[in-house]
């Protein structure tokens, strides 16, 4: 729905914008508008850039194409429209950000994520997101994005920086907490990362899906301080916050495979653990359920 409303918005500016662009360009702009919201993503890109080629000083027409093209995951003509769309209105922070959505999806994706393509629309992400919060500093999606690169590029503080200051300009961008925590966890800061988590409880509510992450990120940091019994804990929160994540399961059958009187438990929960189909587990971790079931369910000699 969010995006159904921007391009609405994006629609009525528009149409207000008649003594500013020509009236056929207008006209065209507004006829692109329709043939997007019908989803007939050719007739809008036709139509936006014929108003873009009646007045070359209007700029949304390039950038409702971008949008068209970004709802058809064609990034690389998206990043040449909001490209042409910043050099007719260079202070829109909105076109900096989605160019550096585009370049960053670029980068990522999996054909890109190791070569020297990827890392070249890495930076070029970065320099987007970075303009886009010189323009405005509340763009807290931005801040999100600078994170994410900041860890693919293998630079933590960068990384916590960025999602602090995510948090700090909405602190209900519940991701960025799993992130920062993490970022805490594996730098052995444990104290640090299990603030950030308590934090984001009190300010995720009930059945927003950040909680389980959360829960099960609580849990994996006090099994580094071999805080077994409040990692069970933790785990046991993130699987009834989110039934989908399966990783928990794992862990709370891993965690109480190793309770002197687990065993009964980590049967049952790495039994319901195995026996969930999910693309998004590793098959190591399936693996190493498989075996250790195995041997708890082998009876001693």
């Amino acid at each position: 729905m969010k995006g159904v409303r921007m391009l609405w918005a994006l629609a009525l500016i528009g149409a207000s914008a008649c003594g500013e662009y020509n009236r056929e360009a207008v006209d065209s702009n507004n006829q692109g508008m329709a043939f997007l919201r019908a989803n007939r993503y050719a007739d809008a890109r036709e139509k936006f850039q014929r108003a873009a080629e009646e007045d070359r000083r209007f700029d949304q027409p390039l950038y409702n194409l971008a949008l068209t093209y970004i709802r058809q995951k064609d990034w690389t003509n998206a990043v040449d429209a909001l490209s042409r769309a910043i050099s007719r209105n260079p202070n829109n922070a909105d076109y900096h950000y989605q160019l550096g959505n585009a370049h960053y999806m670029i980068a990522t994706a999996p054909d890109n994520a190791e070569s020297a393509t990827g890392a070249s629309h890495l930076e070029q992400a970065k320099t987007a997101f970075t303009t886009a919060l010189q323009k405005n500093n509340k763009l807290w999606m931005a801040q999100m994005r600078l994170g994410q690169i900041a860890e693919l590029l293998d630079n933590p503080q960068d990384a916590l920086r960025a999602y602090t200051d995510c948090i700090n300009i909405a602190p209900r961008a519940y991701a960025a907490y799993v992130r920062l925590a993490r970022i805490y966890r594996d730098h052995q800061k444990f104290d640090e990362a299990l603030q950030v988590l308590r934090e984001g409880l009190t300010m995720a509510p009930p059945g927003a899906p950040e909680r389980g992450q959360m829960y099960n990120v609580m849990g994996l940091t006090q099994l580094r301080q071999n805080q077994k019994p409040q990692a069970i804990e933790s785990f046991r929160h993130a699987v009834e916050e989110d039934t989908r994540l399966v990783v928990a399961l794992f862990s709370l059958g891993m965690t109480y495979a190793e309770m002197p009187d687990g065993r009964a438990q980590a049967i049952l929960y790495l039994t319901r653990f195995t026996s969930t189909r999910s693309a998004d587990v590793p098959p190591e971790y399936v693996d190493q359920a498989r075996a250790k079931l195995t041997e708890l369910q082998t009876p001693a000699q």
